[in-house]
């Protein structure tokens, strides 16, 4: 069967979902509750709520040709055969790099391991890797450490 009709995918550990899911409902019903009455808190709870409950849409997505990284709010998509290099970094954050645009971590990897159906940080950066040089990609060979630093241009934050 081939990459693209079967897709690597990365999630957050489900844990970290259904504590969100746990916060994120309960505070997006008290915000449509304090809305009914009338009271204009509950404008500002509502975002929160919704930011918490957006959790569940985050994933990263391969393809044969392509990486596709959904966070809470933004989007990244890029051609695997531009991928440079691809590494965990401290506090087990996934990064990749690309060679035409800036390189950015992929918060949203599981850093926990052992979730069946869900790779952990370390191992969906091999199969991205793998994946990225059937693609065509030439990629800097992986480091011997544990984890390695992203590039000093790496996007502090996902959608920046």
């Amino acid at each position: 069967m081939s990459a693209g009709a079967n897709p690597l995918i990365g999630r957050p550990h489900w844990t970290l979902r259904a504590r969100n899911v746990a916060i994120g409902l309960p505070l997006l019903a008290i915000a449509v509750g304090v809305l009914l009455r009338g009271n204009p808190l509950g404008l500002l709870i509502l975002p929160l709520s919704l930011y918490t409950l957006a959790d569940l849409w985050r994933k990263v997505t391969v393809t044969d040709d392509r990486l596709v990284a959904q966070g809470r709010v933004a989007r990244r998509s890029a051609e695997l055969s531009h991928l440079v290099d691809a590494g965990v970094g401290p506090m087990a954050r996934a990064w990749v790099a690309w060679r035409d645009d800036r390189a950015f971590y992929l918060p949203m990897l599981s850093d926990m391991k052992n979730e069946p159906g869900n790779p952990d940080a370390w191992t969906f950066v091999d199969l991205l890797r793998a994946r990225a040089e059937a693609a065509g990609a030439t990629v800097a060979p992986p480091s011997q450490e544990d984890t390695s630093p992203a590039p000093q241009d790496a996007a502090p934050f996902f959608g920046s």
